[in-house]
């Protein structure tokens, strides 16, 4: 069969009995994984090994590069899903505005680490992109990527309202996390950093309702094992 499909062969002989007979049918295979690294699809949907389409709901979003996925990452999830009764779901960029694109082979591995819940793939690297493909999403931030958001440098001329109001239009929202720092106490994510007109769509988890001092850093660099 691979030597009559890459035509390598123009016919191909069987030895066939009398009785038996060939039948040939045909399937297109649809690489969602590689439809997304193109940009025909802008985000995709894993799960149980397999890269699917995905049609957007109100749900908890918890981005990250995952390298590697570890229990903080699973139990704020779990924490946000708690809260507000949404299903939820792990989020992969593929693309990145500080870093190159991740290559084809290196999401299948990340991909793997994930069984329940489950993890959409996409095209946004910020989160005024991930609104648009996800509206009605509630994001969960860590502290660290609550001070990225309000980074004047992702947005065209430094328009932080800009972004906020396209957010807000989606129906999205955040939660976010504290984080004990590299050589810092546990620190919480200032409210009143944010622009007053913008906090409304914040609320805060405070220590007592999330905590969990690990990274993928720390992991990587081997200061840090994962729990069992």
């Amino acid at each position: 069969v691979l030597a009559w499909h890459m035509r390598v062969s123009d016919t191909v002989t069987l030895a066939l009995s009398p009785d038996e007979h060939l039948d040939v049918h045909h399937q297109a295979y649809a690489d969602h994984l590689a439809n997304l690294l193109c940009g025909t699809q802008q985000v995709i949907y894993y799960d149980n090994q397999t890269f699917t389409s995905w049609h957007a709901s109100p749900s908890v979003i918890l981005s990250g590069s995952f390298n590697p996925l570890h229990d903080g990452h699973r139990a704020l999830l779990h924490t946000a899903m708690n809260m507000t009764g949404l299903p939820g779901y792990f989020e992969l960029s593929v693309t990145n505005v500080d870093k190159p694109t991740i290559p084809y082979q290196v999401i299948r591995q990340r991909a793997a680490q994930f069984t329940t819940p489950t993890l959409l793939l996409s095209r946004a690297p910020r989160f005024i992109d991930k609104a648009q493909l996800m509206p009605g999403a509630t994001f969960v931030l860590g502290y660290d990527t609550a001070i990225r958001l309000l980074d004047r440098k992702y947005y065209v001329d430094g328009d932080i309202d800009d972004m906020f109001a396209h957010i807000a239009n989606a129906g999205c929202r955040f939660l976010v996390a504290g984080r004990r720092m590299e050589g810092q106490p546990f620190q919480l994510f200032d409210i009143a950093s944010v622009p007053s007109k913008w906090r409304h769509l914040f609320e805060i988890l405070d220590e007592a309702t999330f905590r969990y001092d690990i990274s993928s850093s720390q992991i990587r660099q081997g200061r840090f094992l994962p729990r069992t």
